[in-house]
């Protein structure tokens, strides 16, 4: 996990997102939920493959923040998985964003 540019907690999910994976993105997404804001963000810009598992974790999250008022937010996506969301009909499921979040610290205007 890191902080954007606002300090806002953003899950910086591997290049890979499955079985073997998903516990540690579970619990990230467990603490931004529990600490409140208005959203989680995931980054997914270093990630190159989503199994079933990672599909499952990522509607879960959607799910639990919905029903805590709170959005998920996915930024930093390829076409390619972008398609996966659309062929798992689960796209509707979150809210996307064209850019990864600049990190805190980071410069540079937009």
């Amino acid at each position: 996990m890191t902080l954007d540019r606002d300090h806002r907690p953003v899950i910086v999910v591997p290049d890979q997102l499955t079985a073997e994976t998903w516990l540690a993105m579970d619990e990230a997404a467990r603490w931004c939920l529990e600490r409140g804001g208005s959203e989680v963000v995931f980054d997914l810009s270093a990630t190159e493959a989503i199994d079933g598992s990672g599909l499952a974790l990522l509607v879960a999250v959607s799910r639990e923040a919905e029903r805590v008022s709170r959005r998920v937010r996915i930024v930093g996506i390829s076409d390619r998985l972008r398609a996966l969301f659309r062929l798992a009909r689960i796209e509707g499921s979150f809210e996307f964003g064209d850019e990864p979040v600049a990190p805190a610290g980071a410069s540079g205007a937009a």
